[in-house]
């Protein structure tokens, strides 16, 4: 969420992987990046940054589609001018809920019930592959809470009539483990034993997870229809992997006309995870969208 708000009393960077710890606010800016699971009626949350206390400007709002220890590249480059809160999904990490309850409105009023109870009135937001579907939605249906958009390597369930072959064989099947996201690394990233088993290792923390339940997360009337991307009046930002099988740039890009205002950039040598897979360019990327809307 990117607007022109400066110097809110309190800013953050929130990350979603959570653990339960007490936040307060710091005069520094907000980044909430989610990954993983929130819940409105246990918010699990980490305040990662308590002794930050350098820097002003706006919030940022980052989701994760997972649990949040994979977010470090983004804590550690943030936050020396942004506080980060990081908190897990639903049915991620340590935010286990019942299978019938991923639904993308659900993540939507997940994300708001952090915000309120943060006492956050606007952030930044980043939402990286399912975290897309949530940020988008949120910014539809809550535009007064989001400053700018960034969407990472994701629809954001706008429609999308041919699905990829790699996109319908990770969300058909009821397995648990990481062998269907690991092929969607680039060959860069797979040539890399150490940074595949890293991802295994952190991903290993979703012990209650199935792919299947992604498969009904979006019904009829959560579909974004392109119409609607031109009510978005936060600046939007789309990054693509381009290597990346579930959510391919070319498709990504074809969104971009619609968006009142929308720019992409591709990623080299990124599959699905270019947060992950190419951190350097990515925070870069993040950065100059948040400052550019910020006018810093």
């Amino acid at each position: 969420m990117l607007s022109a708000c400066k110097a809110r009393p309190h800013d953050y960077l929130a990350l979603s992987r959570g653990r339960s710890e007490p936040l307060y606010s710091l005069s520094s800016a907000h980044i909430l990046i989610g990954a993983g699971d929130a819940r409105t009626d246990n918010i699990r949350y980490t305040n990662l940054l308590r002794d930050q206390r350098r820097g002003s400007g706006d919030h940022l709002c980052a989701r994760r589609r997972r649990q949040r220890s994979d977010l470090f590249n983004q804590i550690a480059y943030f936050s020396d001018r942004y506080q980060v809160i990081s908190f897990d999904h639903r049915s991620f990490g340590r935010s286990p809920v019942p299978a019938e309850t991923i639904k993308v409105e659900h993540f939507r009023d997940d994300l708001l019930a952090l915000l309120d109870t943060l006492n956050i009135e606007a952030a930044h937001v980043v939402g990286q592959s399912m975290g897309g579907f949530t940020v988008l939605r949120t910014a539809l249906d809550a535009p007064d809470r989001i400053l700018s958009l960034t969407l990472s390597a994701t629809s954001g369930g706008i429609i999308n009539p041919k699905p990829s072959g790699a996109l319908k064989n990770l969300t058909s099947g009821g397995d648990t483990d990481t062998q269907g996201v690991k092929a969607t690394m680039s060959a860069t990233t797979k040539a890399n034993p150490p940074l595949m088993q890293l991802y295994e290792s952190i991903n290993n923390f979703n012990t209650h997870f199935s792919w299947g339940s992604l498969a009904n997360m979006l019904g009829p009337d959560s579909v974004v229809q392109l119409a609607q991307l031109n009510e978005l009046k936060a600046p939007t930002l789309i990054i693509a992997g381009d290597e990346d099988p579930l959510f391919p740039a070319d498709l990504l890009a074809s969104f971009i006309p619609h968006f009142f205002d929308g720019r992409i950039e591709v990623v080299e040598n990124s599959g699905h995870s270019p947060y992950f897979e190419q951190p350097d360019t990515f925070n870069a990327l993040l950065e100059a969208h948040i400052e550019a809307v910020s006018g810093d």
